[in-house]
C-alpha cells in the first residue's frame, strides 16, 4: 500500500521482468503475475478512454495518433505508462478488470498491467489522491454513512498531486509553542523543495535507465497477447 502513489499495478503476464529485485526474501525470477488471459473480464484500456486521463492528463489524445478524432470506433490503447519511486519505477499498460470481494464486484476498475520494474517486485495498491487510486475508484459518493470519518486536505497548487496535505497551524515542543513566521507553515506556490526532489530522482534515473530497464518501445512490443 502505497499513500504516496494513486496507481495500483501488478505483475503481469509470463513476460514480466524485474530488475534488481534480488531481494532478501525475494527471487527475481519466481515472481507470482497475473495473467490477464485467465481472466474473463480484463480489457486493455482504450486511448479515447476518459480514465485514460487520469494518467496522461486532458491531452491524451494527441497521442492517439491512429484515432480519427474523438471517434467512439478506435481500438488504439491508451499509452504506455512509466511511473517512478524514489528508488524504483515500473512501466506497463492500463487495464479494465472487476475488482472482486466478498459483499461487491467493482467493475470497469482501472488498474496497471507491468511488464517491467526496477527494485519494485511485488506490485503496489495504489491510495493516493488520484483518480485512478483505490480508494477513489471505490468510492460509492455517500460521505454520510457514518461508517467513514473525513479529513479536509489542502490541495497542493504544484507539484505530487497523489499527496496528502494538510494545513498545520503551529508546532510545540515540550508543550511550549515554536514561533515561526506564517509563510514558514503555509504550503509555498512554487514548490521549490519538491521541484529539487523531482530534479534528484530524474537525474538518478537518466543515469541508470538505459542500462538496467527495458525501453518503452520494448514495452509496446510486449502488449501483444497479453499471455
Amino acid at each position: 500500500m502505497d499513500a504516496g502513489s494513486s496507481l495500483t499495478w501488478f505483475p503481469c503476464t509470463q513476460r514480466y521482468r524485474c530488475f534488481s529485485c534480488n531481494f532478501g526474501n525475494i527471487n527475481a525470477k519466481n515472481i507470482s503475475t497475473f495473467i490477464p488471459n485467465q481472466s474473463s473480464s480484463p480489457k486493455l484500456l482504450g486511448c479515447n478512454n476518459p480514465k485514460c486521463e487520469w494518467l496522461f492528463g486532458r491531452n491524451v489524445s494527441s497521442q492517439c495518433e491512429d484515432c480519427n478524432g474523438n471517434s467512439d470506433n478506435c481500438a488504439q490503447t491508451c499509452p504506455a505508462y512509466l511511473l517512478l519511486y524514489g528508488s524504483g519505477g515500473t512501466s506497463g499498460l492500463l487495464l479494465s478488470e472487476n475488482l472482486d470481494f466478498p459483499d461487491k464486484i467493482v467493475s470497469d476498475f482501472i488498474v496497471g498491467c507491468s511488464l517491467s520494474s526496477l527494485r519494485t517486485p511485488s506490485g503496489i495498491a495504489g491510495f493516493g489522491r488520484g483518480p485512478e487510486s483505490l480508494p477513489a475508484q471505490m468510492d460509492s459518493g455517500d460521505r454520510n454513512s457514518g461508517t467513514v470519518s473525513y479529513t479536509p486536505f489542502y490541495k497542493n497548487p504544484m507539484a505530487f498531486t497523489d499527496y496528502f496535505y494538510v494545513t498545520l497551524i503551529k508546532i510545540t515542543v515540550g508543550g511550549k509553542q515554536i514561533r515561526l513566521p506564517y509563510n514558514f507553515l503555509a504550503p509555498g506556490l512554487t514548490a521549490t523543495a519538491e521541484l529539487w526532489w523531482i530534479r534528484k530522482v530524474m537525474t538518478w534515473w537518466l543515469k541508470h535507465l538505459k542500462s538496467k530497464w527495458p525501453t518503452i518501445v520494448e514495452v509496446l512490443t510486449w502488449k501483444i497477447g497479453l499471455s
